[in-house]
């Protein structure tokens, strides 16, 4: 924009930029709307070498530059990354041990959830069995005092015959 012209020129006293305010100061709407376009353009422009900037030095910062000279840094990052890979291959093989075992430990679960129908089963049985006897030992008893019964009742004929 021109130096001489400033933002309260551009006003009409209503918080509005109207196209009367701006023929007063000198210059025409339209060159006003092509100088306004004109820096819009050049805002964007600015704006996105800006955010490639921004980029570039974020990228820059996630790098890691060693000098060519520094070997002794050189070298213990190899020897970091040989132990790090002693440990992928340690924990590879406690992980294929864990996982032998974790099937193991599912076999083991089956066979304790057949084992556990089986004995739910069997304690069916065993208390059937238990019912069982129960009544035989009642219809012993009663066969028992039915037998004595008999029994008496034949003495006691007998002794009547006896007698007679």
């Amino acid at each position: 924009m021109d130096p001489k012209v400033s933002f309260s020129d551009l006003s009409d006293g209503s918080g509005r930029r109207g196209d009367r305010a701006l023929k007063t100061c000198g210059r025409s709407v339209g060159k006003l709307h092509e100088e306004i376009t004109r820096l819009r353009k050049e805002n964007f422009h600015l704006k996105l070498v800006n955010y490639e900037l921004e980029e570039t030095k974020r990228r820059c910062q996630g790098t890691v530059m060693l000098p060519s000279d520094d070997s002794f840094k050189i070298k213990e990052l190899e020897d970091e990354l040989r132990e790090t890979l002693r440990t992928l291959k340690v924990l590879r093989k406690e992980s294929s041990n864990l996982k032998k075992k974790m099937s193991q430990l599912h076999d083991y679960e089956s066979d304790n959830k057949r084992l556990t129908e089986a004995l739910l089963e069997k304690n069916v049985l065993l208390k059937d069995a238990a019912m069982i006897i129960s009544k035989l030992e009642d219809h012993n008893y009663k066969t028992d005092s039915f037998v004595d019964g008999v029994k008496k009742l034949t003495r006691d004929y007998d002794e009547e015959r006896k007698r007679w």
